[in-house]
């Protein structure tokens, strides 16, 4: 006997199992990066290189703890850019797990206590960045793809800028930090860590 929620989801993607997002509406495969190669290396302490299966604790059937990433220093940076979306859920748009804008140019690694919230201003992080809104409305929610719909990715994206973003507002979305992306011409490099997750029904009995 399984919860009632996981008969929900096979409903679900027996609905939707031929559907998928597109990869090409991700953050950084919009017109601002047509001419900016990936250039900046991240890897994942926890999970290893890019491509990797992700672990129940970073999902949200385990703790949703954030992957430990670290890449290399971008000469130049005045700040960092990073935002997580899946690529494979069966809507028209990838789904924004987490984005986070204001992370120091001295920053090169992340772990999952740099996510939690601080008290030294609204929506911002021990890490020292702030976080922006994404489907859910929490700082993060890890991974959680239809039970049988297949393999997810989750593409995070790291943006370096050639100075800080300009206002977005105290609580800004995917779309609002795009648009200053292509308004102000900043972005200085990019790269991107995917972490593959998959949930079956035979993981649940």
């Amino acid at each position: 006997m399984y919860p009632f929620t996981i008969y929900i989801e096979l409903a679900l993607t027996y609905l939707l199992s031929s559907r998928r997002s597109d990869v090409n509406k991700l953050l950084t495969r919009n017109s601002a990066f047509a001419d900016i190669p990936p250039t900046i290396q991240i890897t994942s302490a926890d999970l290893g290189e890019s491509g990797s299966r992700m672990l129940k604790r970073h999902t949200q059937d385990g703790e949703s703890d954030f992957p430990e990433l670290s890449w290399n220093a971008v000469d130049g940076a005045a700040e960092y850019i990073l935002i997580c979306e899946d690529a494979d859920v069966p809507l028209s748009e990838p789904i924004v797990h987490g984005l986070y804008y204001g992370i120091p140019a001295s920053v090169t690694s992340l772990k999952p206590s740099d996510f939690q919230k601080s008290e030294k201003g609204s929506y911002m992080l021990n890490g020292g960045f702030k976080y922006g809104k994404n489907r859910r409305q929490h700082v993060y929610d890890g991974p959680k793809p239809l039970v049988n719909h297949g393999e997810h990715r989750y593409f995070y994206q790291l943006v370096a800028l050639k100075k800080p973003l300009p206002d977005v507002g105290p609580y800004p979305d995917k779309e609002s930090v795009t648009e200053k992306l292509h308004q102000e011409a900043s972005i200085l490099a990019w790269g991107e860590w995917v972490g593959n997750y998959e949930r079956k029904l035979e993981d649940f009995s």
